[in-house]
Formats: C-alpha cells, structure tokens, sequence
C-alpha cells in the first residue's frame, strides 16, 4: 500500500499557524499536532509541558522564549539552509525544499512540515526519497557519557535529544 501524506498549507504561512492552533468549527481538523509538538505532548520535552501544550493550542497560553532561546531559534532558521546546502552535497542528493505542512492520512490530527525532501537515484528507474530534518547544535548540548536524554551522544552514535526522537518519529510516520 502506498503512503500518501496529504499536503496542507505553506510553511510559516498565516493559514500554517492559524491550523496548529485549536478550533471547534474546523470539522475535519479540529486540532492539529506539528511533529515538533510531539514530545511536549508526551510529556516528553524540556521545554514545554503536556498541559501547556493544551493550553498554547487553545490559545489561553502563550509561550515566553528567553533571550538566549529565542537567540537558539533565531541562529537554527538562519542555518537550516546552509545545512542543507551541506547536506545535499556530501550526500550528492537533490533536495525539494519550502514544503508545505503535511498531514498524516489516517490521524488527521498528525502533521509535519519537513525541512527538505531528499531524491536519489539509485538505478535507472528506482528513485528513492525521505524527508531530511536540519538541526544545528553547539559544544554545550554533547553529553559524552551518553547517559543525557536531552543531548546528542559521540559522533557517529545515535543517542539524540529526546524531543528529536520524538519530533522525527512523527515526521517519519506522517511523510510515510
């Protein structure tokens, strides 16, 4: 069976924001839950509980970033593009990037908006895809022990941030 997200709004859009946040009257997706959400509502996340979550979605909440956060934030969306820049060339693949959010076919609720698509041709007539997440860090998330859930591991493990974990298992799940 193929796996066919469905494509929502552009990313960053008014209509991209204005659909992750809770609305009663939206009949088909009355509430929306973006990949990056996915640990919070776990209960999972440094930054942002379950019920703050909640309440961020029904607008009674809103999140205050400190300096150094929002500076995080700031410093990723600037990067994101020579990451992939990278990415695409070590990689030698070709990337689709300014993706709209995606939904999850079957639980509507679920979405993602991945940060590029990437295609390789691996023979003539097989051309493989997946969605590609970038994420930039500094020396003060590595935990060398490998025992922190909320920094990455060596180079070359797969011990990731925990909110990673989660924000990638849904992208994964609803681009198929």
């Amino acid at each position: 069976k193929v796996h066919n997200p469905i494509a929502g709004p552009a990313s960053y859009s008014e209509e991209w924001y204005k659909i992750r946040l809770f609305d009663p009257d939206r009949k088909e997706r009355p509430f929306v839950f973006g990949a990056s959400e996915a640990a919070a509502a776990c209960n999972q996340s440094q930054y942002s509980s379950a019920l703050e979550l909640y309440m961020e979605k029904r607008g009674e909440y809103v999140r205050e970033f400190s300096q150094d956060q929002q500076h995080m934030l700031d410093m990723g969306k600037r990067l994101e593009p020579i990451i992939l820049d990278v990415y695409e060339e070590r990689l030698d693949v070709h990337l689709t990037r300014s993706l709209p959010m995606y939904f999850h076919p079957v639980w509507s609720f679920m979405a993602a908006t991945p940060d590029a698509i990437a295609s390789k041709a691996v023979s003539p007539e097989n051309i493989v895809e997946w969605s590609v997440d970038a994420k930039s860090t500094n020396w003060r998330m590595l935990d060398r022990s490998g025992e922190s859930m909320e920094r990455y591991g060596a180079d070359g493990t797969d011990e990731i941030p925990l909110t990673n974990l989660f924000q990638s298992q849904v992208q994964m799940a609803v681009m198929g």
